[in-house]
């Protein structure tokens, strides 16, 4: 279920899970204990993505991110014991 301020958000266009663009710029988010929250409000696509994909290394895990295929191309680095 989404609320009507996540509806708003237009997904961007290279398909990134959890970043879409609103009126204030390009906002990362996921759910945090069953709840969705806004990790941050950024200027780029980039600093967005960035965020969101360091979200599932630190809370999903990434054995299960989704989007593990993007950390090398973002510079997310990735602790060898995960």
């Amino acid at each position: 279920k989404y609320t009507d301020e996540e509806l708003k958000c237009v997904e961007v266009s290279d398909k990134i899970i959890g970043v879409c663009l609103d009126r204030n710029g390009f906002k990362s988010y996921g759910k945090i204990n069953g709840r969705q929250t806004t990790l941050g409000t950024f200027k780029t696509k980039e600093e967005a993505i960035k965020c969101r994909l360091e979200y599932e290394r630190d809370y999903i895990g990434f054995n299960i991110a989704p989007q593990k295929h993007l950390f090398e191309q973002y510079g997310i680095v990735v602790d060898s014991h995960d």
